[in-house]
């Protein structure tokens, strides 16, 4: 029979070598989020852009980008909940699906709002999207997100533990998270003018 002692070291020994991987692998992930621009965006975009963290584009800007970094086959993939994020589409919408790049942006913003947060004292709230590809355009202002470049961003609310709260610190801190990416080139910030949520669309670099 093996001495007791020895089997309760192994188990500790388990346990820690198990909880040293699980804590490497999840330091390799966020960090490869944070790890700043591998490349400059600003200028090796597909389209024209420059820093600014005004989060005032025009529309123009949107269309350009989404044009030029529009959806094709085999360059979609499947939008849905994250650890970041939530979907609350509104209207009649199919499942959306947008370019590798919209949702590597969604989660460097993610983990770009929960540093700033974090920094504010703030709990770790997640943002919802409110529109994102579209089933079908109902009228012109609809064509930008048939490009699945683009998606809007609920502004002022935001999910904690399943309820959705206002907190106008949570507000600071998500403009602040899409100033320091907008300003990197990373992707075009606007409001809309009717609901007042952010618009953003991704950019691409040339390849």
């Amino acid at each position: 029979m093996p001495d007791s002692r020895a089997v309760i070291s192994y188990c500790i020994v388990g346990i820690l070598l198990a909880l040293t991987i699980i804590l490497y692998t999840e330091y390799h992930k966020r960090h490869k989020e944070t790890s700043g621009m591998t490349c400059d965006y600003c200028r090796q975009a597909t389209a024209s852009i420059t820093p600014d963290n005004s989060l005032d584009d025009p529309m123009s800007l949107h269309l350009l980008h989404a044009k030029a970094n529009r959806m094709g086959d085999g360059n979609a993939t499947r939008l849905k909940d994250s650890r970041y994020y939530s979907l609350n589409l509104l209207g009649d919408c199919m499942t959306p699906h947008v370019i590798p790049e919209m949702k590597s942006l969604l989660n460097l913003l993610g983990n770009t709002f929960q540093n700033e947060l974090t920094a504010s004292g703030l709990p770790k709230y997640k943002f919802e999207i409110t529109a994102a590809a579209l089933a079908q355009k109902t009228n012109g202002s609809m064509e930008l997100y048939t490009y699945g470049t683009t998606v809007n961003i609920a502004a002022g609310t935001y999910l904690y533990r399943g309820r959705r709260i206002t907190d106008p610190k949570a507000d600071i801190a998500m403009a602040n998270a899409l100033g320091k990416l907008r300003n990197e080139c990373r992707c075009i910030v606007s409001k809309d003018s009717k609901s007042n949520d952010y618009v953003i669309t991704t950019v691409r670099i040339r390849p």
